[in-house]
């Protein structure tokens, strides 16, 4: 199954009440030519972006899901990566969240939560740990052991 067809079906089931009909009609397609050419990997350019503005979900991200990644990159080079572009929904709405915060302490505390929280980053052709610099990782509280609050 492509990443393209997972993402629908998920959509499909989580936003519009597992009708396909309900998320085809919105991109102005039959829901069997919709179900066909996602299927199929076939959606042409102009589908992937309406459902990238259907959805809200980064054009971009769409059309590399959709097999246009070349077309994604060009796009980006002529118009400038957008720094979310790769992002979820949910990713550019926290991310535009935290830019908004103004206190330092809150922006430290939610960094060092999200830290905290998210797998370590893959890390691509290195055969050392990361080193760690000042501030980075995570504080433990005093009086505690990791895994107990």
């Amino acid at each position: 199954m492509t990443e393209l067809r997972a993402w629908v079906e998920t959509l499909i089931t989580e936003r519009y009440a597992k009708v396909a009909s309900r998320l085809s009609d919105k991109l102005e397609m039959s829901v069997s030519a919709f179900q066909r050419s996602t299927r199929n990997g076939t959606l042409s350019i102009e589908n992937l972006l309406r459902l990238a503005e259907e959805t809200g979900e980064s054009a971009s991200r769409v059309l590399r899901m959709g097999g246009k990644g070349a077309l994604a990159d060009q796009l980006e080079r002529l118009y400038g990566a957008v720094p979310t572009a790769s992002l979820s929904k949910d990713g550019r709405e926290v991310a535009q969240l935290f830019d908004r915060v103004e206190n330092a302490d809150v922006r430290s505390f939610v960094k060092d939560a999200l830290r905290a929280a998210a797998p370590p980053p893959a890390q691509s052709g290195a055969s050392s740990p990361a080193k760690k610099t000042a501030g980075s990782g995570t504080r433990a509280t005093r009086g505690t052991r990791p895994g107990k609050a």
